[in-house]
Parts: C-alpha cells; structure tokens; sequence
C-alpha cells in the first residue's frame, strides 16, 4: 500500500524527522489460509460450536480442535494450507436431507446435518483495522466456473466485507485483547479472524425420488458429470482488489470421482439438477457471511 509524504515546507533534516513524520498507512499483515471441512452453515444445529473451536484453532497457527469430523460435527479440522488442500467433492456437497461427509442418513450426534460447507480461514493482524476493509476473490477451474462469476474477468466472483457485522465467526481482536463479536463492521480492531466464508456443491433441487442414499448418489454423479476434477482459487485482500494490497491466496483441489448412474435417476434429471443447482447458486450468493 501506499505511502504519503508532504515535503513540500520540509527544508532542514530536524524538521523531516519531527514537523513533517511521514505519513504511513496502516501495515497489514495476513495469515496463510487455513481450508476446513465444516457443517452447513445455514442448516447445522452445530455451527455455532463449530465456529467456537474453529476460532481457537486458527488463532493458534491452524491446529485441530474439538476432535475429529468423521465423527464431531462441531470440531475444527485442518486438511490444508497454503495451496496444498485436496478435498473429495462428496466431503463438501450440502442436502436437503441428512448426510455428513458424503455418507447419506448418518446417526448419533451426525443424525441433525444436512451437508457439508469448505471454508477458508484467516487471521489479519494490523493497528486500526477493520473488517470493512476486507475482500475476496474466487473461481473454479471446472467448466462452468460453478465458484466463480463467468461475467466478470477472469471469472472472478468478488466479495466484500463492507457493510457486514462482526460476528461470532467474524471476530475483531483489540488491542486489550477484547473480543468483537457484534457491531459495525466499521470499528477498528488489532486483529480479524475469519473462519466464517464457506461454500458448498449446492445439492438442493435435485428431484426427491429414492431414498436419501440413492438421491445423494444421483447428486454425486451430478457434480462429477458437470463439473470433474477442478480447483477453487481464493484471495483474500486487505483493501482493494488490486496489486500492492496486503493479499494471501489458496487453491484447493477438488475430486468428483465418476460412478456407475443411480438407476433412480436420468442422464436428463441429472442435467437439470446440475443446472438448477448452479443457478439457484448465483441467486443465493455467499449466504454463510454474517
């Protein structure tokens, strides 16, 4: 960023180091970005516990918390960072019935999830920061850019953070250690964890015939057919999206691996699922934000 000087009355080198400092911007400096498999944030009872552990184990360097997803769906695992996470697309589709980690009907404390959610986590540290400030790119290197926006250049889809509220998965860290889990996005803060962006292979709308197992399936075989194997590309940036921002970025690969058709479904039920899946994507946005 920026730096701005005013040395236009400024003659003498006492007067350079005491009358005229230096304007300096702020200096922002971000984490790597930690990649997690959660639960849906908009349909889990347990979002709320998740977001608690996952706030304690990105704040320590991005440590696993709260014990193991395969079986906790509140814990904070890391399955990678810094360019290096592989994820299976069946791990992070959500559905409109009960499903954790691609396995349909799950029981004891999995029997209440819908899904699951990617996030991408990460820590701004800075003096007089704000969430405000922040923004986001992404796309997906699969046919349809499912993660991206296909209007914009290069297929970026473009987030801000301006006008959204702090919140328990939006956190502000001052200076004395207070915690800001409310308030305007505004307030200035030392800190700002995130661990609350997160997206999904959207598997609501497909046509309910079957059982669970067998309509997960279908929506497996959808995501594989439409969009392979591919990798979302994501950058966080501290001001504008644009060279010399303060950015950190990550792309993860994502596995959707082919298996023999559901004979509950159609090669032509699967195509307009997977359309109306992308579609009802662009209509609802980020919608784990806030």
């Amino acid at each position: 960023m920026k730096s701005f000087r005013n040395l236009k009355f400024c003659s003498f080198a006492i007067l350079l180091t005491f009358v005229c400092a230096p304007l300096h911007a702020a200096t922002v400096t971000l984490s790597q970005i930690y990649v997690s498999i959660g639960p849906d944030a908009n349909t889990s009872p347990n979002y709320g516990a998740y977001t608690t552990n996952a706030q304690a184990g990105v704040i320590a360097g991005g440590v696993n918390e709260g014990g193991s997803i395969a079986t906790t769906p509140s814990a904070y695992n890391v399955v990678g960072t810094g360019n290096t996470a592989s994820v299976n697309g069946a791990q992070i589709t959500n559905s409109p019935f009960p499903s954790w980690l691609g396995v349909a009907d799950p029981t004891g404390a999995l029997a209440a999830e819908k899904g699951n959610m990617i996030y991408w986590s990460i820590v701004f540290q800075g003096t007089n920061i704000s969430l405000s400030n922040i923004n986001l790119t992404q796309n997906s290197t699969d046919p349809l850019d499912y993660f991206g926006d296909s209007t914009q250049p290069g297929g970026l889809a473009t987030t801000s953070f301006a006008g959204i509220d702090y919140a328990p998965d939006l956190v502000g860290i001052t200076s004395t250690n207070q915690l800001i889990t409310s308030g305007v996005g505004t307030q200035l803060v030392n800190e700002i964890v995130i661990t609350g962006f997160g997206e999904a292979q959207d598997g609501y709308g497909f046509p309910a015939v079957g059982t669970d197992a067998q309509q997960l399936a279908a929506i497996d075989q959808a995501f594989a057919q439409g969009l392979g194997n591919y990798s979302i590309n994501t950058c966080y940036y501290y001001g504008p999206v644009a060279q010399g921002s303060p950015s950190s970025c990550d792309s993860t690969s994502v596995a959707n691996a082919l298996t023999p058709e559901p004979t509950a479904f159609s090669t032509v039920a699967i195509a307009l699922f997977l359309s109306s899946a992308v579609w009802m994507y662009r209509r609802q946005g980020r919608n784990s934000l806030g």
